[in-house]
């Protein structure tokens, strides 16, 4: 008769029990690092002559059970017409402002993040020793 013995299993288990917290309490801790670091970088790239763009420049975080979550916005009015661009046509009641050329500032800046963040993310789970496998689209 065959004998298995397991050396390790209490550790395995309390390590693979702990692992939703411990990471997404890092994850967190990424995010949020990772929204503060584009909000600031979003601010300084708005010409001052913009008046309150910057200002309007927002981070809300949420904790959750296993992480985070972090969310960088713009609340000024016409935040959207400076990263798009306007026409008379798609002024709110029809005001004739003139139209105004595209400046993408906040979404290739927040863009850039993203990605630093995914890699911080993907680092973090090998770390641990989990395996990341991206798959293709389609």
């Amino acid at each position: 008769m065959a004998k298995v013995t397991w050396r390790g299993l209490n550790e395995l288990y309390i390590k693979l029990h702990s692992m939703p917290n411990d990471l997404g309490t890092q994850g967190a801790v990424l995010a949020f690092g990772s929204a503060r670091n584009a909000a600031a970088a979003i601010r300084a790239a708005y010409p001052v002559r913009t008046g309150k763009m910057a200002g309007g420049v927002k981070v809300r975080e949420t904790v959750r059970k296993y992480g985070g979550r972090a969310v960088v916005t713009n609340r000024v009015k016409y935040a959207w017409y400076f990263e798009h661009g306007a026409t008379d046509r798609q002024t709110k009641r029809g005001w004739k402002r003139g139209s105004t050329v595209p400046r993408p500032t906040f979404i290739p800046i927040r863009e850039r993040y993203d990605r630093v963040l995914e890699q911080a993310l993907t680092a973090l789970l090998l770390r641990h020793g989990l395996q990341v496998v991206q798959r293709g689209a389609g």
